[in-house]
Order: C-alpha cells, then sequence, then structure tokens
C-alpha cells in the first residue's frame, strides 16, 4: 500500500532516506486508524487513501498558513494577492517605521537621477521612502486608499 502513494525523493543522505520512509509508514497508519474510526468516510470512492493523504497534508500545513495570514508584511508581494485568489482574507497591520537590517535603501518614488537613500519604509508596502515621500504610508499607498 505504501508504494501506491509515497513521498520518497532521489538523495544520497541516508537520513533523508529513512525520513520519507518513516513518513510513508506513519500516514499509511493513520490512514488505517481513520478509516477504522469512520468506516463510512468516503466509502463509495477507490482512491480514499489520496483523499486522505491531500486533507492530511492541508490539516498539517493549516496553521502555518494561518500564522503567515496573520504577517502580511513578511511574505514577498505576490504571496498576499496568491491568498486573496483563494477567497482568503489577509489581515493587515500598520505599523508606522519598518526598519530593515540591509541599511539605507533607494527611494522607490524618486527618479533615479536623484537617487535619495531612506531608512523608513512604507508601512503598507515595505518600499523605502525618503523624508520627502514618508507619512505613515507613501505617497503612492495613500493615493490608491484616496482614490
Amino acid at each position: 500500500m505504501v508504494q501506491t502513494f509515497f513521498c520518497k525523493r532521489k538523495t544520497k543522505r541516508c537520513p533523508m532516506t529513512f525520513f520519507f520512509n518513516i513518513l510513508d509508514i506513519d500516514a499509511l497508519a493513520a490512514f488505517l486508524v481513520w478509516t477504522t474510526n469512520n468506516p463510512q468516510w468516503n466509502e463509495k470512492k477507490n482512491y480514499r487513501r489520496g483523499l486522505f493523504l491531500m486533507e492530511l497534508g492541508y490539516d498539517l500545513v493549516q496553521s502555518h498558513l494561518d500564522r503567515r495570514r496573520q504577517q502580511p508584511h513578511a511574505l514577498q508581494q505576490n504571496v498576499p494577492i496568491a491568498i486573496q485568489a483563494l477567497g482568503l482574507t489577509v489581515t493587515t497591520s500598520h505599523p508606522t517605521i519598518v526598519s530593515t537590517s540591509n541599511g539605507k535603501q533607494r527611494c522607490h518614488i524618486c527618479p533615479r537621477e536623484r537617487t535619495r537613500k531612506a531608512n523608513t519604509h512604507c508601512s503598507d508596502c515595505n518600499a523605502p521612502c525618503c523624508p520627502d515621500h514618508h507619512t505613515v504610508i507613501c505617497t503612492m499607498c495613500n493615493e490608491t486608499l484616496s482614490g
């Protein structure tokens, strides 16, 4: 049964091979316990184990997804868009100043010729903003909010 659905990957590391084998056996054991306790669950379908593994994987990562959704400033720019496309909401927090460990970065509003460096960031999009363009949120995000 383990060979039908498995998570083995080609690797030269013996501990990883052992870990993949443990995952496969544990997933099979969890499926057997689940079907023993819930015999009517998807009883008409031939691919019950595949459905169980998909739900198991989703349940295992659900807490991680919820935690990442609560911290949108830590996500890459396209990830919140993908989360919203799935119909989930992304909570936004608005700190006044977000600092980076990289030091000063070029203001994203100033023209290239000017190249003003900034320590402050927009609290909405986390883009670096010089003091001329920095309020609680950058002027571009402010236009989006008011318009």
